[in-house]
């Protein structure tokens, strides 16, 4: 479950980072308003299926993880006997 938060962070940080830096870069840069609406609509598909394909991504990880999990708790104890 950790490994997953973990994932989780590190995925918002990507995100975060390129919204601000394509949106730094757009807002910056010289042009005019139809150029930068018709640049802001392509960066955003494009930031749209990164990110639809970073969540499949996570959430193959995660469905790794959960069977790993089960198969953790499902695996019989194994007893030590203990002489007095």
């Amino acid at each position: 479950m950790e490994d997953v938060k973990k994932l989780f962070c590190v995925f918002s940080a990507f995100v975060a980072g390129v919204v601000v830096g394509a949106a730094a870069g757009l807002f910056l840069a010289p042009m005019k308003g139809e150029e930068l609406q018709e640049i802001t609509k392509e960066k955003a598909l494009e930031l749209k299926e990164a990110a639809l394909k970073k969540a499949e991504e996570l959430k193959k990880k995660a469905e790794e993880l959960s069977k790993k999990a089960e198969e953790i708790v499902s695996e019989p104890a194994i007893e030590i006997d203990q002489e007095p």
